[in-house]
């Protein structure tokens, strides 16, 4: 995890899961996305207040991505302007 100034970015690898990797093996990828976007959704209140404690920060705006062919993936989050 790096805070900085107004963006805190997770940079994660081998983010699937035997199961999504299987899914994506036989051609399952949209559907393996849909439940994974599902996922981060479900978390998003969670994973907002750990880096809101950790940054002793608002998080404004958060953003998940991960990439099919990869097993890479990223979570940004966006501080509100210090006062």
């Amino acid at each position: 995890m790096k805070l900085g100034g107004d963006l805190v970015a997770c940079v994660l690898g081998q983010v699937y899961s035997e199961v999504e990797k299987t899914m994506t093996g036989r051609e399952r990828t949209p559907l393996m996305l849909e439940v994974g976007s599902a996922f981060q959704d479900t978390m998003e209140g969670r994973l907002v207040a750990k880096i809101e404690r950790r940054s002793r920060r608002c998080v404004e705006s958060f953003v998940s991505t991960h990439h099919s062919d990869r097993t890479l993936g990223g979570d940004l989050f966006f501080p509100a302007p210090v006062q």
